[in-house]
């Protein structure tokens, strides 16, 4: 107990077939893609979905690729907003500029709730 997720895996090294059925799993999410590049069977994917260390390598994995993502989104945030500045422009079709309306007001609230809360887990954090 206590010991970090990257401290488990560390413990239980996934072997090379282990790791190809993890990079699969990544790219479709479909185990019999992740057991065709392992080059086992689905149910031998099913049994290390079930174990704890490959489980947890599966969630790091995971976990590093969403935030490789948010990485990449966040640099493009500054020209999704010129888009949408671009689409709300008068001289667009009324559609265009209704899907642009919609997705400020539907999103930007959302964006700034959770601006919010990554501020008060921070502050938390900080206190820890």
């Amino acid at each position: 107990e206590g010991d970090s997720m990257a401290e488990f895996v560390t413990e239980n090294p996934l072997r090379p077939r282990q790791n190809a059925a993890i990079a699969a799993l990544l790219n479709t999410g479909k185990i019999p893609d992740a057991a065709a590049a392992a080059g086992v069977t689905t149910k031998t994917v099913d049994a290390w979905l079930k174990a704890p260390y490959f489980s947890a390598a599966l969630r790091a994995a995971e976990a590093e690729a969403l935030r490789g993502l948010s990485r990449r989104l966040a640099g493009l945030g500054e020209a999704a907003a010129d888009a949408l500045s671009d689409a709300l422009d008068e001289r667009q079709p009324i559609g265009i500029r209704l899907r642009a309306a919609d997705l400020v007001t539907q999103r930007g609230p959302a964006l700034a709730e959770l601006t919010d809360i990554i501020a008060r887990l921070e502050a938390i954090e900080a206190r820890q």
